[in-house]
């Protein structure tokens, strides 16, 4: 049986509050690589990054979009950014572990692959070259491995993100929870 409802709602994109500040990358709580480290974030208004409470230097390929490279020394860090709807924060030790917080595998992992890869402004906005994400992953991804890893055609999940954060996870394959929590979204297993 298929379903559709609040679990689709409560991972995709559009649930956050418009003008509330997100960090995508780096996650709360996980570990990173030592060495060059890529942030990406929105904030609404007159955005700034904290690095351990410092200012960090950012670009802004559009508004409310936050880029930023930084290259923090090995150990406990706290990312902050705030925006005029708030701030987010975001934990983060680098180095090769910390407790039980996972690796962040950042996505692209390509280095020199940019935002504008995936992305473009539209009508003043920065937004998805395309309609549904599916084509612009599939720009990178390949369309005929899909069928392999997935148990549904790209007609059916047109929108990689319901399952995959675009900018990294702790997860394998950038999933946004368990396999079997994600397929509920849809599906009832039994």
């Amino acid at each position: 049986m298929v379903r559709f409802g609040v679990a689709l709602l409560l991972l995709s994109p559009g649930a956050f509050a418009e003008d509330a500040p997100v960090l995508f990358a780096p996650m709360n709580e996980s570990v990173v690589a030592p060495g060059n480290l890529r942030v990406v974030g929105k904030a609404g208004g007159k955005a700034e990054l904290l690095l351990d409470g410092k200012a960090a230097r950012f670009e802004s390929p559009a508004p409310g979009v936050v880029h930023a490279e930084l290259n923090p020394a090995p150990g406990l860090h706290e990312l902050v950014l705030k925006g005029e709807g708030g701030e987010a924060k975001a934990a983060f030790f680098s180095g090769k572990e910390h407790g039980d917080w996972k690796m962040f595998r950042p996505h692209p992992p390509i280095p020199g692959i940019g935002c504008d890869t995936c992305h473009a402004v539209k009508n003043g906005e920065w937004a998805f070259k395309r309609a549904t994400l599916s084509p612009v992953c599939h720009t990178c991804h390949d369309l005929a491995a899909f069928p392999k890893v997935h148990t549904h055609n790209t007609g059916t999940l047109v929108d990689c993100q319901n399952c995959h954060y675009p900018h990294g996870s702790t997860a394998k394959g950038n999933l946004r929870a368990a396999r079997d929590v994600l397929c509920r979204q849809c599906h009832d297993l039994q």
